[in-house]
């Protein structure tokens, strides 16, 4: 459920970042009016688009600051937070050159460059699926199996292939680039040398066309014929062979594979459920709770005693942090994937409605055909009776009734969310033992122990062992006497000899129960000798 909660709201997230930035920002050309001539017209920047962009960038920055600070050696095996840091990047200078100038087009190119990230992001849910598991899962390690190093990713894995490899052929691009560029000056820059090369090496042959007839024809030809065939049949066979190699190795083993695929997303979650960490942008609601937390439980929680030191007052401030993720948890399951669980539902009930229906009537026919005798059962019926039952009662209570049940089993469970609060577990497990309720508490179960110790008493012993009247130190000198070592020691002793005690009254009862048994036995086989050689 929590993959879930994850998949819907990043799905929420894209699809209102789509709508209120990225398709928001882009620019569009009109028409001067009384001209054929085109203008480029820039949208402004409004507060939708900044306040989505502005939510999602820092509920990102926040998620992967405390992933950071959990673990970074591991944060950075993880090939995933690349895609986030780089599309968080990217849509931060995106936003950035927006608010400074949004007539430029700095503002909407960093947002396309973001665009494909964000949704890439979404192939890490596909995880789980045992075809596209192995594929798509990054592990940034490599495990010794079978005394082979077999990489975790197929994707990621050719993908630092194609860096190393696009060096080698930038390299050799390179050589033939300068040669053309020097002999022929009709290009601006190596740049749009390098894009015809490209275009050239994909198979455009204009590029035959630009030296056509000229002083260096010969040279130019037999350049472009030796670059084409280098790295066209040479360099591109071998990265489609360097690549099939690559996928070979992980698809021999395509069944660990997708379990440690299954393993990494299970241990991932399980840290998130562990942090209570919530998907963006429900992570800043536990920013906005923690305050409402830390004065709850600190004014009228169990800590309210505690005196102001650094230490405490760290403890106090994760333990607020920890009740208002606690809070807020619940909270976002049922505002999210409520209305999911209702719609999903309610489209599978419809769906169900006309195969149920003609069952359904299929068997009311067959079974009033037995009572009639074979007869047909639709005279025995009336007409205005036929028309109400299978088209407007039936229909509507199969169509509409499901749906409303959902929705009303939906806004019901909203009491029972929304009144847990965690902060005051103790005062609140202590009214409801007042006030007689029929659950169990740890806080009845305490008070109902043969000590009736609560939980307050139970944490202050916990705190502090020590705190005895007979064992501990006065408060303000803080002296260690002999005397105190001796108190252990005799109450220690005694307790030893009231369990030995025990013990031995124990032991000395079963014993003498052996004996009696034994000499019950002996007795009785002793009879049983004499009354035979009696008769004998």
């Amino acid at each position: 459920m929590r993959m879930v909660l994850d998949l819907v709201v990043y799905i929420g997230m894209i699809v209102a970042l789509s709508t209120f930035v990225l398709f928001h920002s882009q620019a569009e050309k009109s028409y001067v009016e009384g001209s054929t001539d085109e203008q480029v017209v820039f949208r402004t920047l409004d507060w939708p688009e900044a306040t989505c962009a502005k939510i999602f960038i820092v509920g990102g920055v926040f998620q992967e600051g405390r992933e950071m600070a959990r673990n970074f050696g591991r944060y950075c095996e993880d090939q995933w937070n690349a895609l986030d840091l780089l599309s968080l990047l990217f849509l931060t200078v995106g936003l950035v050159g927006r608010v400074v100038d949004w007539k430029s087009q700095l503002g909407p190119a960093f947002y396309a460059l973001a665009a494909p990230l964000l949704v890439s992001r979404a192939l890490f849910f596909v995880q789980i699926h045992p075809l596209q598991g192995p594929i798509i899962q990054a592990s940034g390690e490599f495990r010794q199996v079978a005394k082979r190093n077999v990489s975790h990713s197929v994707v990621f894995r050719m993908t630092r292939i194609l860096l190393k490899f696009g060096f080698v052929m930038a390299v050799i691009l390179l050589g033939f680039i300068m040669a053309f560029h020097v002999q022929f000056r009709d290009f601006d820059s190596f740049g749009e040398s390098f894009l015809d090369l490209f275009k050239a090496m994909l198979g455009d042959n204009d590029f035959f066309k630009v030296f056509s007839g000229d002083t260096y024809d010969f040279v130019a030809t037999f350049l472009l014929v030796v670059g084409l065939f280098i790295v066209t049949v040479m360099l591109l066979n071998l990265l489609v062979a360097i690549l099939s190699t690559s996928h070979a190795q992980v698809a021999e083993n395509i069944d660990r594979e997708f379990k440690v695929s299954i393993a990494r997303m299970m241990d991932h979650y399980q840290l998130v459920v562990t942090n209570d960490m919530l998907p963006t942008p429900f992570n800043l609601l536990q920013l906005v709770v923690w305050p409402i937390a830390w004065c709850l439980h600190g004014c009228c929680g169990r800590n309210s005693g505690v005196s102001g030191n650094t230490q405490q007052t760290r403890n106090r401030s994760k333990e607020a942090y920890a009740c208002g993720s606690k809070a807020i948890e619940p909270v976002v399951f049922w505002v999210v994937l409520g209305p999911v669980a209702v719609n999903g539902g309610s489209l599978l009930w419809m769906e169900s409605v006309l195969p149920a229906m003609y069952f359904w009537r299929k068997h009311h026919r067959l079974q009033n055909k037995r009572e009639n005798g074979g007869g047909d059962s639709k005279k025995s019926m009336h007409l205005w009776s036929l028309f109400l039952r299978y088209n407007v009662i039936i229909p509507c209570w199969c169509v509409f009734g499901a749906p409303v049940y959902l929705l009303l089993l939906w806004l019901n469970a909203s009491g029972r969310v929304l009144s847990r609060c965690p902060c005051n577990d103790d005062a609140s497990s202590t009214a409801k033992s007042r006030h007689g309720a029929s659950k169990s508490t740890i806080e009845s179960m305490l008070l109902k122990s043969p000590g009736g110790v609560g939980a307050q008493k139970l944490r202050e012993f916990l705190d502090d062992p020590m705190d005895d009247k007979d064992v501990r130190q006065d408060e303000k000198d803080r002296r260690t006497t002999v005397e105190h070592i001796k108190l252990l020691r005799n109450r220690l002793e005694n307790t030893s000899k009231e369990q030995l005690k025990g013990l031995e009254e124990a032991l000395h009862q079963r014993m003498m129960k052996e004996f009696g048994l034994s000499v019950q036995a002996r007795v009785g086989a002793c009879t049983t000798k004499r009354d035979v050689g009696t008769n004998t």
